[in-house]
């Protein structure tokens, strides 16, 4: 029988005893649970210690699996002569790193057998020439991007000393890349991941000979004739579209050519790329399937005090199932504010952010907390009502200049990431729903509310008839900005059935902490209905949140940013009401923090209505919350 209006205060273990139907409960058996691995990554770059023998082991394994870890991502560089590893940065030949693999075959044996997979390393771009040519014969037109001008690309971003640029097309360059590959898989690893993404200096506008007979079919084909290699783009010109698309499907082809030899070893085997997913590309190269599981660094992001949870939503939205984050200097993740929010944030998307270098408690114990929870940080999915549409196009041309080097999006100019905090800042859970991937007509019609970001640039092809089905099937737009709404009011003339809701005055900000959100952008929301899910009430504003469900349970994550000494009372509560879904059985409450003492947990009062509206008080908590709705007793 519901409760109603009556507030009645439990422990964590009795809650879980009450059972309380809300309207519409249903008395068949429940929702089977979705079981899928639960996967706790680290990141060590450091080596490891002395071995008996006396040599150098490339990792650590013991500490790791102590932590909990099951995955690790290792780096190690080739061996000289007197077994001290070659410095710089440079794909090893592949004597080099057959030897780099034996080297590594104790190391692989005892994370074996202390349940830890291996993730291997090597560069994606960088090598020496003089090496190159002892060890293959291969000359720098063999290998080399080339510049328009004929000279061949040279780089110190990544190594003093510099190193010359492979162009992924060279097709002695695939060769190699794909030996290395299949070396990495026979010595047992699970996974490689590519340094240095090929794009990020002096790649694009390659002229060698492969490029330049690979573009002059590809124009052919895609704008009906042979078109001039570009120099430079110049967006939203659609021969600068073309030639980045054509990039993106080298990069692709690349990325599945060079595995494949590896995947026959192992067919679980995958192939990684470090990338950014503040990026153009990334997204372009799941959608393409160059990329399956991305990873990214945290530049561009204030950790702690911006939401990062945008990330991992975009991730999924693309097809993922995971997404790595890492850090790349100790200030990203200090103060430890910092690492908790982002442990928190990953992990509320189903992420998995890896413990950099050494295992800390704080990351220790929050993955013991994980491990406690298999089903809530696996196999869990999102049941938000509101989405944010993505298009990679429109993310990308929209605003972007002619030097597209790295492909990086800088905050004024991300605005998908601009919609997302701005959802945050107002409270509302939501996901993204891309439109580039296969079967985008029926995600988008799982969310009640969509709303549009402030994108300049519009591909008719791929939004019109998109909006025009959602909309005219009763669904709900928020549109942001002038330009977009100008085309969504051309796209949806004749439509007729759903509802529309302008924010004309929604502008673009330079950081999270600058975001003030308009008033008519909030009362659409409210109008939309899409404030309707979850509504918390707290002292502070910079509280994020999903909702998400695995089989009949519910998990709302709580996650404050922000550094708590910065703040009067850190460990504050917080009220909610969260409408729960049609014919939803709640059984008990919990709340629980991974960053507070067992004994210091927090507690939670709740009460349901009539309507399956439930309402709860949580007195206080560190950074991170998780409110599970159970419909299974305790046994």
């Amino acid at each position: 029988m519901a409760v109603k209006k009556r507030r009645i205060a439990f422990g964590l273990l009795a809650c879980l005893l009450l059972c309380v139907s809300c309207k519409g409960g249903s008395t068949e058996e429940p929702l089977p649970y979705v079981d899928e691995e639960l996967v706790l990554p680290a990141l060590q770059w450091s080596g490891g210690p002395l071995r008996e023998d006396g040599t150098n082991s490339y990792w650590d394994a013991r500490p790791l699996a102590e932590a909990g870890v099951n995955l690790v991502s290792v780096l190690y560089r080739p061996l000289g002569e007197d077994g001290v590893p070659l410095s710089g940065f440079w794909l090893p030949t592949a004597e080099q790193y057959r030897a780099a693999m034996e080297h590594a075959a104790p190391d692989i044996a005892l994370s074996d057998s202390l349940g830890l997979r291996v993730m291997g390393y090597a560069d994606t771009v960088q090598f020496d020439a003089q090496r190159m040519q002892d060890a293959y014969g291969y000359t720098l037109e063999d290998l080399a991007v080339k510049n328009a001008d004929g000279s061949y690309a040279f780089s110190t971003a990544w190594d003093p000393a510099g190193n010359f640029l492979a162009c992924i097309n060279q097709p002695a360059w695939r060769e190699m890349l794909t030996e290395i590959n299949r070396l990495t898989a026979e010595a047992g690893f699970a996974s490689l991941m590519y340094d240095y993404y090929p794009y990020a200096a002096a790649g694009y506008f390659c002229h060698c000979r492969a490029c330049a007979e690979q573009w002059a079919a590809y124009s052919l084909r895609e704008l009906g004739e042979e078109v001039p290699m570009p120099e430079s783009f110049a967006f939203p010109d659609p021969v600068s579209i073309a030639y980045y698309k054509f990039r993106m499907e080298s990069y692709a082809s690349f990325m599945k050519e060079t595995a494949a030899e590896a995947k026959k070893i192992n067919p679980s085997y995958e192939l990684l790329q470090n990338h950014n997913m503040n990026s153009g590309d990334l997204p372009s190269q799941m959608l393409l399937g160059g990329i399956q599981t991305p990873t990214s660094e945290f530049w561009g992001v204030a950790n702690g005090d911006d939401s990062t949870l945008y990330m991992y939503q975009l991730a999924e939205a693309l097809g993922a199932e995971r997404l790595y984050t890492y850090y790349n200097a100790q200030d990203q993740w200090t103060p430890i504010y910092r690492y908790k929010v982002n442990l928190a944030e990953s992990y509320a998307v189903c992420g998995g952010m890896m413990l950099q270098q050494e295992p800390t408690e704080t990351a220790a114990g929050f993955f013991r907390f994980v491990q406690d929870h298999p089903r809530v940080y696996a196999g869990s999915r999102s049941i938000a009502q509101t989405g944010i549409l993505y298009s990679w196009e429109s993310a990308l041309f929209s605003d972007c200049g002619a030097d597209m080097s790295l492909g990086y999006l800088d905050y004024p100019s991300n605005l998908s990431r601009q919609a997302a905090a701005a959802m945050v800042k107002a409270g509302v859970p939501a996901d993204f729903v891309a439109l580039e991937r296969e079967g985008a007509l029926e995600r988008m019609k799982q969310y009640s509310t969509l709303v549009i970001p402030e994108y300049d640039y519009f591909d008719a092809a791929v939004w019109r008839e998109p909006l025009r089905a959602y909309v005219e099937d009763g669904g709900s737009l928020v549109v942001l900005g002038e330009k977009a709404g100008d085309f969504v009011r051309e796209a949806l003339e004749g439509a007729a059935g759903g509802t529309v809701y302008w924010v004309d005055g929604f502008t673009r900000v330079y950081a999270d902490a600058d975001m003030v959100l308009p008033e008519e952008f909030l009362r659409a929301l409210a109008d939309a209905g899409a404030d309707r899910q979850l509504r918390i009430t707290s002292a502070e504003d910079s509280l994020s949140a999903t909702v998400r469900r695995n089989g009949p349970d519910l998990y709302l994550h709580v996650i404050r940013r922000g550094d708590p000494a910065w703040m009067e009372e850190p460990e504050k509560g917080l009220s909610l009401t969260f409408t729960l879904p049609e014919g939803y059985t709640v059984r008990g409450v919990t709340a629980e923090c991974p960053y507070m003492e067992e004994g210091d947990a927090p507690s939670v009062r709740w009460s349901l209505d009539e309507e399956g509206r439930l309402e709860a008080t949580v007195d206080r908590f560190d950074t991170y919350l998780l409110i599970t709705l159970s419909s299974v007793p305790a046994a």
